[in-house]
């Protein structure tokens, strides 16, 4: 069997990572949350199979848009305590086809060069590998999507304008490497 990437040409397999994990076998449980009061809105949702972990972007709606933190869970015997880390402007998770990065976008606050960006985290570590600022101005990124090629779909939207619609991206996403393809697609609204 020849695989064929979408120029036609060859894949090499023999570099191809396998990796098999047993089918997970825990019930379902609530998790710990944190003690504080505060309010919380759950942005966005990353469960990753390999690692046996769950991340969660959080944001605290009443303290500002930068006011967000990505949660971590992770399980062994039983679901661990939240480790929680400070992300401000987070907006959405998405894991890698592949496994090897989790997908950040993150948005500034308004003003000045207010353009999204993409980040490739490592997924134990959750530091930033790699990143680039996308090419709008005044938009967001609130969803990601991944494809089976390892490419990113990035939604754009916007908080405080309205018009015809937002552009979407595709990013091609590597080990600590991301590129514009330059697939620019305009996405339309319709109400």
């Amino acid at each position: 069997v020849r695989m064929h990437d979408a120029q036609g040409a060859i894949i090499d397999r023999s570099t191809a990572r396998l990796v098999v994990i047993a089918p997970s076998d825990y019930s379902a449980v609530a998790l710990p949350y944190p003690a504080d009061t505060r309010l919380r809105n759950v942005r966005s949702l990353v469960y990753d199979d390999e690692r046996r972990t769950l991340l969660m972007v959080v944001w605290y709606g009443g303290e500002g848009l930068e006011a967000t933190e990505l949660m971590r869970y992770e399980y062994a015997s039983g679901w661990s305590a939240s480790q929680s880390t400070p992300f401000p402007y987070l907006d959405a998770l998405a894991l890698s086809a592949d496994g090897r990065d989790v997908i950040a976008s993150s948005s500034p606050q308004l003003g000045i060069d207010y353009r999204p960006k993409l980040s490739l985290l490592s997924p134990t570590t959750l530091a930033e590998r790699a990143s680039l600022q996308m090419p709008d101005d005044l938009t967001y990124v609130p969803g990601l999507a991944v494809l089976s090629t390892n490419d990113v779909i990035a939604q754009g939207d916007s908080r405080t304008a309205s018009g015809p619609g937002w552009h979407s991206y595709r990013y091609f996403t590597a080990a600590a490497h991301l590129s514009d393809t330059q697939l620019r697609v305009q996405m339309r609204l319709f109400f």
